[in-house]
C-alpha cells in the first residue's frame, strides 16, 4: 500500500484489499465487493447508440455489468476501442459531457526529456 493510500485506510474512510488486477472483475462478479455507483468515461455514442469504454475494459465492464447506477462521462479524447469495450446505452443511466483531457496533469516524465541511460551512454 502507497503511502498516499494509507491514512485513509488507516483512519476508516478507506478499504484496502490486496488483489492482482487481473482479478478485480471477480469481486465484482462474485459480489465480494459490491457497486452501488460505477463512474465511468465513454466516448461519444455512435450512430447505433453504442459507446466505447476505451482502454478501460478489464475490472470497469464488470463494475457496469453490476452496479446498480452507472454515471458516465461522455468524453471525445477517449478512444473508441472494439470488442467488449463497446456497451449499449441502454446500460448508462445517467450521462455527463466534458472535453477536459484529465482532471490531474501527468507527474511521469515529459516526451521531451532525455532517458538516463541515453544521457550516459558512450558515444
Amino acid at each position: 500500500m502507497g503511502a498516499n493510500v494509507r491514512k485513509v485506510t488507516q483512519s476508516g474512510y478507506a478499504d484496502y484489499i490486496p488483489v492482482f488486477l487481473s482479478e478485480t472483475q471477480k469481486l465484482y462478479r462474485c459480489g465480494a465487493v459490491p457497486c452501488n455507483v460505477a463512474m465511468i468515461q465513454v466516448c461519444p455514442p455512435d450512430k447505433h447508440g453504442y459507446v466505447s469504454l476505451g482502454t478501460s475494459v478489464d475490472a470497469t465492464l464488470a463494475a457496469v455489468e453490476c452496479a446498480d447506477h452507472v454515471i458516465a462521462v461522455v468524453n471525445p479524447n477517449v478512444p473508441r476501442a472494439f470488442g467488449q469495450a463497446m456497451i449499449p446505452m441502454s446500460k448508462i443511466d445517467t450521462f455527463v459531457r466534458t472535453t477536459r483531457r484529465s482532471s490531474r496533469p501527468c507527474r511521469g516524465r515529459s516526451r521531451r526529456s532525455t532517458p538516463p541511460s541515453a544521457a550516459t551512454a558512450p558515444r
